[in-house]
């Protein structure tokens, strides 16, 4: 999961840190939107489509973009954490409130 890459050492230094200041943040911001930001909206499309997401009148872009924003800001909570485990453990919480109320 990509919340989990922020407890490994190396991964964190590759996608956080890096990654964007080699590649500069609009190309880094591309090449997200193309893979990161585009499965999301796959799998919100697929959610919606077998029922499990109730906001019919949600736009699945805008959502891809919040979705992504939490679970980038998340990743750097963890990443800054003295207990990145608890961290991680505690932002997959959250992360299952928040989208468990796209269910209802």
């Amino acid at each position: 999961m990509f919340l989990e890459l922020a407890t490994d050492d190396e991964l964190r230094r590759i996608v956080l840190a890096d990654g964007p200041s080699v590649l500069g943040w609009s190309k880094w911001r591309a090449i997200d939107a193309e893979y990161g930001l585009g499965s999301l909206k796959q799998g919100l499309v697929a959610c919606r489509e077998a029922g499990a997401i109730k906001a019919d009148d949600v736009d699945l872009d805008v959502l891809a973009h919040w979705i992504s924003g939490a679970m980038n800001e998340a990743v750097f909570v963890i990443a800054d954490s003295s207990n990145r485990s608890r961290a991680l453990e505690e932002s997959k919480r959250a992360l299952s409130v928040l989208l468990s109320g796209l269910a209802s």
